[in-house]
């Protein structure tokens, strides 16, 4: 909306409580565009040409629209997209939910030459209403990177009502550096490369009534550092060493719950280092219980656990309500001291006055104590639009669409209640929604939430960009992507999408590039809907490589089978080699509800740096990370990978994953230098076992940090159990599995793999355990890794299971049984020569007598290993001999037969049945004897 220049001028007389007002110039997508700008008639597009018109106290008004070109750049600093190199102001007419400046990211490097910040602001300078978001920084220099969302020339820069989402610095204030921010949220910003990464959030700012959420930081500060924050609520950031919430700062009437520090070395989940005041410090995490709300600080008149030093502190719960707000019950009321209050809590309500700890003031009127925030589930898709709010009970809602009230009705569900479901997700569904909260106090209303629908249906006749509607639908998912503005939602319908791409780095061509904060769902889930890739003809992973998926910070992508990606085997690693399913630039890119299966990379064949959230990935293959390399994985199954490290994962931190029958041709078969929580990491295989026995994992020697998690050899770690998982079908768990109720609510979050909500405390793995889901029809198949075995060999044994089993049995014919084991027997040997037949049998309620399979397997006698051939070339001496299926056999070498001789051993195989080839690459001595042994 455009309102008239007499209008305006007498508003900003109003908003800056100023006696008189300067010059106003205007800002329109549409404007004509022609100097001086200081009439709507004649606004410009950009809104650096107005600034750069405007003088000292005048004020820049921007009205609808995303701003993404143009920018200027402050002496020794990078390109920003707006520059308030004067003592102005830069307004937007309708606020943030409507006006965004957007940065850019270098698409090699995402920080680096090509980078664009959102806004750099002087002393003086004002920013007000805006959505700042996919700004970035340089790769180096003193200014240049700091502050991926907004840098200022000091505090004195001023940015109000403004939210600041996914922008992200090399060096500190991911969201903010150097400014004061009042009335703001700062959301899943980040610093998260090793390179002195503090403040995720902000850095150096000051901040008042503030929100800091999601933010991330690699070394501390995953909210704020060095900052001075009052009246601001700190949730669910996260640091990789110490201040989960806040680091180095001075923290007053401020509340910190849910941020974590995901490492095992410093500690203080929610705040390390700082100065508290009137603060709730609760409910973080870190791996030592003591350290897990708040380490090293200096703290007065808080609320934490255990019971800090110093004057007033309690450690009772707070009861909390959503995230920051408290209930009326709670024990911060009236604990605080009034000695630092400033204005009004962060709800803009009086404090009491004997104020409440923390950021919030009970009082009996209805507050919005979280604004809405969307969720999709299930197929066919369905919206879930859910607030929290607080004040005296009983609290009435009403949901609005577009200006009317919602009733319950087969579309619309408890759309009287704080969390609104709309059915079967459609065009029809865009549109502006909003809560009203009502109780005998007060009333108050939410913020609007935009849900904006582009549709794409790949056999669609007249597309017509936006494509909001299933009559005009995109061909292709990338011409929907292209259209959406962030923040809007792309449905997908059946089909599987194998044309088109974009190189955004290099010359590796991507199927799909969402390189902005959009969200990509399919209609009715991933048996119906597939992105595919390509491999190269010759070397799979080449040339003419294609890799399937690219996300920007803040991209999501659900309800797919992603497969038949691949990268290229040389050049740039991060960029080039890594991911041949999906890539992201950060974590702050999600996939969930997702297959993603036969890709190959060079690293992370099914995903690289990207948060895979109740996903299933199998089947990838790679040199280092089959799985997913530096990736976060959330409720996921991870199945069937190859690589050289962490056939699983690689780099990773993962949380209620299950991690099963990968592989390494080197080492670290199920995941490597990752931090696991509340996982199932089982029947993963490597080349080299680190040391380890056969059937090894080869994973745990390079774990980052364990807890709460099924392994087979136990290392340091709280709540780590070494028993079988008893999983079947490669999901489910059997009713006897150890991993039931076995991990930590601390950790999970959300629903599991398949939509179902965790118990409390929930099983470890990617699926809770829930008795009704063992029923229907059960079918199995049986194989094994060879067709025969040696005696006294081992063998590889796993079955195919269709149907939800409550428990399997396996019996080998020679008189062994095993009972409540998983699907898969890691090793099995028989002792005498002979047929024997393997049957395995599941079971199920609808099933209680089981539905079998079998398997022959014919056992041969023990005969020597046959010398082939050998060959000497240089240091290299090798020989080649046949071996038996299933036996391992040791290579060994002395350099004389007397016997006091030392064999020395060259290395261990396991036999195929197939020739071996053995090579000693220090065959230096005169005369050397070798020997194979079996083991």
């Amino acid at each position: 909306m455009k309102l008239p220049s007499v209008f305006l001028a007498s508003l900003c007389v109003t908003m800056l409580s100023l006696p008189t007002c300067g010059v106003d110039f205007f800002v329109a997508p549409d404007g004509a565009n022609v100097p001086p700008y200081n009439l709507w008639s004649t606004a410009a597009t950009n809104i650096q040409d107005a600034i750069d018109a405007a003088a000292k106290g005048d004020t820049v008004w921007v009205t609808n629209g995303i701003y993404a070109f143009g920018g200027k750049a402050p002496s020794q600093d990078l390109l920003s997209r707006v520059m308030v190199s004067k003592p102005l102001s830069v307004r937007s007419v309708n606020g943030p939910a409507f006006t965004v400046i957007q940065g850019a990211r270098d698409p090699s490097t995402t920080n680096g030459p090509l980078a664009v910040r959102c806004a750099w602001l002087t002393d003086g300078a004002s920013l007000s209403g805006f959505t700042l978001t996919g700004g970035a920084t340089a790769s180096s220099g003193l200014q240049k990177g700091h502050g991926g969302g907004v840098a200022g020339y000091s505090t004195n820069a001023i940015v109000d009502n403004c939210v600041i989402r996914d922008n992200v610095a090399q060096f500190s204030g991911g969201g903010a550096y150097r400014v004061s921010l009042t009335n703001c949220w700062l959301i899943n910003n980040s610093c998260p490369l090793p390179a002195s990464a503090f403040g995720g959030g902000a850095d150096s700012c000051g901040l008042k009534n503030c929100v800091l959420t999601g933010n991330s930081a690699y070394s501390g500060g995953g909210g704020a550092a060095s900052c001075i924050l009052r009246n601001c609520a700190i949730t669910r950031n996260s640091a990789g060493l110490q201040g989960g919430g806040a680091n180095n700062s001075t923290l007053l009437n401020c509340t910190l719950a849910g941020n974590r520090v995901t490492g095992s070395i410093v500690g203080g989940g929610g705040a390390a280092g700082c100065r508290l005041t009137n603060c709730i410090v609760y409910a973080n995490f870190f791996a030592s219980p003591s350290t897990a709300n708040q380490n090293g600080c200096t703290m007065s008149f808080c609320c934490s656990s255990p019971l800090p030093a110093g004057l007033g502190n309690i450690q009772d719960d707070p009861q909390l309500v959503g995230d920051f707000h408290i209930s009326a019950s709670s024990p911060c009321r009236g604990a605080g001291t009034n000695t630092v209050l400033t204005g009004n809590d962060i709800d803009g309500q009086s404090w009491a006055s004997s104020p409440s700890i923390g950021c919030d003031e009970w009082l009996p009127d209805a507050v919005i104590a979280g604004q809405p925030r969307t969720t999709i589930t299930g197929f066919p898709v369905t919206l879930s639009v859910a607030l929290t709010v607080a004040g005296q009970e009983p609290i009435a809602i009403w949901w609005n669409k577009d200006g009317s009230v919602l009733d319950d009705t087969p579309h619309y569900s408890s759309a009287h209640t704080t969390n609104l479901v709309v059915n079967n997700l459609g065009p029809a569904d865009s549109g502006v929604y909003l809560a009203i909260a009502s109780n005998a106090f007060g009333m108050a209303t939410s913020a609007v939430v935009h849900v904006t629908l582009h549709c794409v249906d790949p056999g669609s006749a007249t597309p017509a960009s936006p494509y909001l509607d299933w009559s005009s639908a995109a061909s292709t998912i990338q011409d929907a992507v292209d259209a959406a503005a962030p923040g809007d939602f792309v449905l997908v319908t059946n089909g599987t999408y194998a044309t088109g791409g974009i190189a955004i780095a290099g010359d590796l061509t991507n199927r799909i590039v969402i390189s902005k904060p959009v969200l990509v769902t399919s209609v009715n889930g991933p048996a119906f809907t597939s992105i595919v890739g390509e491999a190269d003809p010759v070397t799979t992973n080449g040339p003419l490589a294609l890799r399937c998926v690219w996300l920007g910070d803040g991209a999501t992508l659900s309800g797919f089978t992603i497969s038949g990606g691949a990268t290229r085997n040389s050049g740039d690693i991060g960029t080039l080699q890594s991911g041949g399913g999906v890539w992201a630039t950060s974590t702050n890119a999600t996939v969930s509800r997702c297959i993603i299966s036969n890709n190959s990379a060079s690293y992370g064949g099914g995903g690289y740096s990207v948060l895979l959230h109740r996903c299933r990935i199998w089947n990838n293959t790679a040199q280092s990370g089959g799985g997913a390399s530096l990736a976060m994985l959330v409720n996921s199954l991870v199945q069937t990978n190859s690589a050289r490290y962490g056939g699983g994962v690689d780099n990773a931190t993962l949380v209620n994953c299950t991690i099963m029958y990968n592989y390494a041709s080197g080492s670290d078969g199920g995941a490597h230098l990752s931090t696991v929580r509340n996982c199932i990491i089982y029947y993963n295989r490597a080349g080299s076992f680190s040391g380890t026995t056969p059937g090894s994992n080869g994973a745990f020697p390079t774990f980052g940090t364990i807890a709460f998690t099924c392994i087979p050899t136990v290392w340091p770690g709280t709540g780590l159990i070494a028993s079988d998982p008893q999983i079947v079908d490669a999901l489910h768990l059997t009713s006897g599995s150890p991993c039931i109720g076995a991990g930590s609510s601390a950790y999970s979050s959300g629903t599991d793999i398949d939509g179902e909500p965790w118990k409390n405390p929930p099983s470890m793995g990617c699926k809770e355990f829930y008795p009704a889901d063992f029923v229907g029809p059960l079918a199995v198949r049986l194989y094994s890794l060879w067709p025969a075995v040696v005696e006294r060999g081992q063998v590889f044994l796993w079955a195919q299971l269709d149907g939800a089993a409550t428990h399997v049995a396996w019996d080998f014919g020679d008189g062994t049984q095993l009972t409540n084991v998983s699907q898969l027997v890691d090793w099995h040997g028989w002792t005498n020569a002979g047929d024997y037949v393997v049957t395995f049998t599941a079971y199920n309620q609808d099933y209680p007598n089981g539905v079998s399979t079998t398997l022959p397997m014919h056992v041969l006698v023990t005969v020597p290993p046959t010398l082939v051939n050998s060959a000497l070339s240089g240091t290299n001496f090798s020989f080649t001999f046949l071996g038996q299926p299933g036996a391992w056999y040791v290579v060994e070498q002395t350099t004389n037969l007397i016997p006091s001789s030392v064999w020395q051993t060259v290395g261990t195989v396991v036999s195929d049945g197939s020739p071996l080839q053995a090579i000693d690459r220090n065959a230096t001595d005169p005369m050397r004897f070798y020997r194979v042994r079996r083991q």
